[in-house]
């Protein structure tokens, strides 16, 4: 089994403070959730934001080119060159300019075109002026690139590490990273990933192994995730028939990192993706995510992750919180024979690459998409202390809070504070539910306790809360305060509590459903949970 790290923070006292006051009876009149919100607060301000040095390369007079309303130009290389003479020199800011002044009133949207990836280093910054389009093109061959010195780009795709596309902004073992913008007058800048023309390219693709008598790429990727294949022999490298469309922006072994005040738009996959990282800010961010798959954060096996004041519409979760899929998340990939042996890192055990994610707060944000707080369901190398706090969904969700496993992830979900948190329309506001895949024989029962929720409302649901354990593996110390469903349309599941111990319900209404305060154990040890998505 491979070793979880726990990050040495003050904050452990407060958690666990917080599960003694409340499961042994501490007193006090001062509500839980301003702990909860006190521990959540100390997690946000030990992170750093990044130190660039004041050195500056302005992109149009570096290329000699300047942008304009089509994208003509191809400025890929000119910005790669512009990172590295950066890099080089210590670091500093790439600005990409428009052509009309900060404070001018009418400005078109200009578009620098980008036909490959662009690969950040230590130190670098990208600043841009308002009214600005990266637009990152869609050609799967620019995007095989060579890099740590083999074939193929290192990343995690659905919790499997392999050598294959390059995401579109990357950066590997680098700390001290800023995506911003720079101020002014008209529209915030806007990355967009040109992710419609990779989703109908994977689905042709695909369609084509099939013709050949292939299985789809994602059944071939979690093959060597089950036969624990080392990273050494993880490559997917044939444009034509390893269909494995690139992440909008990952960092991968990375630290100190900040991206603020720019829009997300069309990601081929999934948006924005840290793994194995560390100390990372994202705030002042509208996500506009429409193609398949287009979950907005994702960080996986990683820890210290503030989210805040972000603006989220998304085809799929806005938050999920992931930590590596079935064996690769329980025991780690083996990184022998690869660059990766012998470094120093905080996920890297006994040549094993994995582990957590922990320490993560999103607050102050709106959402709109798949579910709000999903995590899983690659989480089989465990999440805890996930806070979730003062965010609102205006339209609909799926589900408020949704942690989701199943008997081939297993893994262990603890410690989880979801409060003053209000939706419109919703599934439910609480999913708890270890069969996701509807999986009944596979050993690994996933573990779920110490969720706390309290002070969460919602005006329409289909369910009200839902707990379903499973009876070798029962859902554990669960709370939940002044939390209102005011009108739930599925009768007789309002509340659904299957294979728990200890939920604790006080000043809860889920429709025609009211409970003053109640503790509730169940354990059937006949019976399989059910399964809802």
């Amino acid at each position: 089994m491979f070793k979880q790290t726990v990050t040495k923070l003050p904050v452990h006292f407060f958690i666990g403070f917080i599960f003694v006051h409340f499961f042994f009876g501490g007193c006090t009149s001062e509500p839980e959730y301003l702990r909860w919100q006190a521990a959540a607060e100390e997690i946000a301000d030990a992170i750093p934001e990044p130190q660039i040095p004041d050195r500056r390369i302005n992109l149009a007079e570096f290329s000699g080119q300047i942008p304009d309303e089509e994208g003509s130009y191809d400025f890929q290389n000119d910005i790669q060159q512009a990172i590295d003479e950066l890099a080089e020199q210590g670091g500093g800011t790439l600005f990409f300019p428009h052509t009309q002044s900060k404070d001018a009133w009418v400005k078109q949207i200009l578009t620098y075109r980008i036909r490959g990836p662009i690969h950040l280093r230590s130190n670098i910054e990208l600043s841009f002026d308002p009214s600005i389009r990266l637009y990152f093109e869609f050609d799967p061959e620019s995007y095989m690139v060579d890099s740590h010195g083999g074939s193929g780009t290192l990343r995690r795709y659905e919790g499997t590490t392999i050598f294959s596309f390059s995401p579109l902004i990357y950066a590997f073992n680098e700390k001290n990273i800023s995506i911003r913008f720079d101020g002014g007058t008209g529209a915030m800048p806007v990355i967009d990933g040109d992710g419609m023309r990779w989703q109908r390219w994977a689905v042709e693709q695909d369609g084509k192994r099939i013709e050949q008598g292939l299985e789809p790429s994602y059944i071939a990727v979690r093959e060597i995730n089950h036969q624990d294949t080392p990273l050494n022999e993880r490559y997917f490298l044939d444009v034509e028939l390893d269909v494995f469309r690139p992440e909008l922006i990952m960092f991968f072994m990375c630290e100190n990192i900040m991206i603020d005040g720019v829009q997300l738009v069309n990601s081929p996959f999934w948006m924005v993706h840290p793994v194995f990282s560390e100390n990372m800010i994202f705030r002042n961010m509208i996500f506009d995510g429409q193609v398949m798959n287009n979950d907005a954060f994702d960080p996986e096996s990683s820890r210290n992750v503030l989210i805040e004041n972000i603006q989220f519409n998304n085809h799929d979760d806005n938050l999920a919180v992931k930590s590596g899929r079935d064996v690769e998340g329980r025991n780690g990939v083996n990184i022998e024979g690869t660059f990766l042996e012998g470094m120093e890192h905080f996920r890297i055990n006994e040549n094993r690459l994995g582990g957590p994610t922990e320490n993560v707060v999103l607050r102050n944000s709106t959402f709109k998409g798949h579910h709000a707080i999903a995590i899983g369901s690659e989480m089989s190398g465990g999440a805890r202390n996930i806070y979730a706090y003062d965010n609102h969904s205006p339209i609909e969700v799926e589900t408020g809070l949704y942690l989701k496993s199943s008997r081939q992830r297993g893994g262990l979900i603890e410690d989880v504070y979801f409060f003053n948190n209000t939706f419109n329309s919703v599934n439910g506001i609480v999913g708890l539910l270890p069969n996701y895949d509807g999986d009944t024989t596979s050993p690994h029962v996933p573990t779920f306790r110490n969720i706390y929720v309290s002070n969460v409302t919602a005006q329409y649901g289909k369910y009200g809360v839902r707990i379903l354990g499973w009876a070798e593996q029962p859902i554990k110390n669960i709370s939940i305060t002044n939390a209102t469903v005011e009108n739930v349309s599925t009768a007789e599941r309002e509340l659904m509590i299957f294979n728990a111990e200890n939920v604790q319900l006080e000043n809860v209404r889920l429709g025609a459903t009211v409970i003053g305060k109640r503790n509730i154990s169940t354990v059937d040890s006949s019976a399989t949970p059910p399964r809802f998505m």
